[in-house]
């Protein structure tokens, strides 16, 4: 064997030894993607919302860029900047969102987060003013219409039900 094919082996074989010790033969040393922690507490209509704070629990390079898919309840809505959601939710309902992370890695390592925005109706309250006119046997009662003061989700219907007779 000549010297220049010992020389080419040797150089050849040298290369692969360092690249193999420099993270050439593969392996991860960068950071882990962000993933997302916590899911939003439940709220009721027509009551301001809390507040809910999304944060990265683990991974990912600060500053983060956030994003929203999905529909947020009608009434609430959702901040990147903060990244929050807020507001006072006007439908109750199962509403479900992606909550999702870019970091600023390049090129940037990317977390998802689906969660259920709850939304209940709060009980409904019928407002108590102006107040029914009294009625007279025998007379048609005048037109009277009753109103909700707070709760429950728009439209609301109606129904009446029979008085208890006296005896």
């Amino acid at each position: 064997m000549s010297h220049s094919v010992r020389v080419r082996i040797f150089l050849g074989m040298s290369a692969v030894v360092l690249a193999a010790g420099c993270g050439g033969g593969g392996g991860s040393s960068g950071p882990a993607a962000p993933v997302i922690a916590g899911s939003p507490p439940a709220g009721a209509t027509g009551v301001a919302y809390p507040g809910f704070t999304f944060t990265v629990a683990s991974g990912g390079v600060a500053p983060f860029t956030w994003s929203e898919t999905g529909a947020v309840p009608p009434g609430m809505s959702w901040s990147p900047a903060a990244p929050q959601l807020t507001g006072t939710p006007m439908t109750a309902g199962t509403f479900p969102v992606t909550i999702m992370v870019a970091d600023s890695s390049t090129p940037p390592l990317t977390g998802t987060r689906s969660v259920n925005v709850q939304i209940a109706d709060s009980p409904i309250v019928v407002a108590t003013t102006p107040v029914p006119p009294a009625g007279t046997v025998s007379y048609v009662y005048p037109a009277f219409a009753f109103s909700v003061a707070s709760g429950g989700s728009p439209p609301a219907s109606w129904t009446t039900a029979p008085s208890p007779r006296r005896r």
